[in-house]
């Protein structure tokens, strides 16, 4: 959004791509700070060295988080920390944490509207609801360091031998699928496939978050006829529902024998169910009744460049000015409007409950698979899967 007040020309290829190029910083720092890790047996110096990055990206573009692919750390010390009885509790006090910490945070941003878009200046920067959320977030990442360097008691070895990466304790071939309590499981090789099994699950969860992502406002814009404030305040409450949701969902991880009650497996099988669900009732299929306004959002040669001070989409036209120029939007034409509420409840109550099942479920299984090993290199591996999703996701979309 902030984007189209600056350029009102800009397309939607331009914005897939800016979100593409997001992953990218992440899906190469992830292995390399995952080796890092299993190289020193310590994991606070690339845990800062991720947050400095973030840092020095948000004051350049105010909306950075190329490089931080800290997830790959932080697991592999939650592996070497845990005990496979604790596991899938533990995973999810770092991994529901961090997804509270993002569904939430876009829903910040509601708090910052009253500032404006166009903002006031404060000395030799600009303050926004665009860029007050990002200075939050310096704030925040700040306050990381100090904790990291203050509570945190480093070193995986303290925990765990010094092994490789491709020892594991969990028989992922067993006859039966159980929960992760089972302790009467010999020492394997690392199960290759199951490895990639939960790869390629994570690609896929990766790559349904990013398309989301990456069209949510556009979608939300037309489909539904709003203007970038209600946009902006409509999809912020939605995601400030998926961070109460997701928080529900991280308490019952923690202080309750949910994963005790249904196997890991099967909370991963259950979420991508329920995402396909959520495409299939959210999908705009020719039968639907009604049709959508598609003029306004054509927009004529002669204004290709104007400006139009709001960021919105360009004004409605005549059909006699469409001509020209509806060929770029034909596939609106084709497009049947789906139920606002539909999709702004079934869109917090699967993202609020199923992904963070699939998370916690997944990454538990993932860690277990590995084994009691450094698991740096092989998390930071897994991380970079999701982020190549993420970099694709937003270009095929758009």
């Amino acid at each position: 959004m902030q984007l189209l007040q600056l350029d009102s020309s800009i397309s939607a290829s331009f914005i897939g791509l800016i979100m593409a190029v997001s992953g990218v910083g992440e899906a190469v720092a992830a292995p390399i700070l995952g080796y890092w890790t299993n190289r020193t047996g310590v994991v606070i110096p690339p845990l800062i060295a991720s947050v400095v990055m973030s840092l020095v990206g948000n004051p350049e573009i105010y909306e950075s988080t190329d490089f931080s692919g800290n997830r790959g750390t932080y697991f592999a010390y939650i592996a070497a920390a845990s005990e496979p009885t604790d596991r899938a509790r533990s995973m999810a006090l770092s991994g529901g944490g961090a997804l509270i910490g993002l569904n939430v945070g876009p829903a910040v941003q509601m708090l910052f509207t009253w500032i404006g878009s166009d903002g006031i200046d404060i000395g030799f920067m600009r303050l926004s609801m665009y860029t007050a959320p990002a200075l939050l977030a310096i704030v925040i990442n700040v306050a990381c360091v100090f904790l990291l360097l203050i509570f945190l008691n480093d070193g995986l070895d303290r925990y765990n031998g010094p092994d490789s990466d491709t020892i594991s304790t969990y028989s992922i071939a067993a006859a039966e699928d159980s929960d992760l309590e089972r302790n009467a499981v010999k020492t394997v090789r690392m199960d290759v496939l199951a490895v990639v099994v939960c790869m390629w699950t994570r690609a896929a969860r990766m790559l349904i978050t990013a398309n989301v992502e990456s069209i949510g406002s556009p979608f939300s814009q037309v489909m539904f006829g709003l203007d970038n404030e209600q946009v902006l305040n409509y999809n912020a409450m939605m995601q400030g529902a998926v961070g109460v949701l997701t928080t529900g969902m991280f308490l019952v991880y923690v202080f309750t024998p949910y994963s005790k009650w249904i196997s890991e497996r099967l909370n991963c099988l259950g979420a991508m169910v329920a995402l396909l669900i959520f495409h299939l009732v959210t999908f705009s299929w020719p039968f639907l009744p009604g049709q959508l306004n598609c003029d306004k959002y054509v927009e004529n040669e002669n204004d290709s460049g104007r400006n139009t001070g709001s960021g919105s989409i360009p004004s409605p036209k005549s059909k006699e000015q469409l001509s020209g120029t509806q060929q770029g939007w034909s596939w609106c034409e084709s497009l049947r409007p789906i139920n606002f509420w539909l999709y702004y409840i079934g869109y917090p109550l699967i993202f609020g409950i199923a992904l963070p099942c699939l998370n916690n479920s997944l990454q538990s299984l993932y860690s277990q698979i590995l084994g009691k090993g450094r698991q740096g290199t092989m998390q930071g591996v897994n991380q970079a899967v999701g982020c190549i999703s993420r970099i694709c996701g937003p270009l095929l979309m758009s």
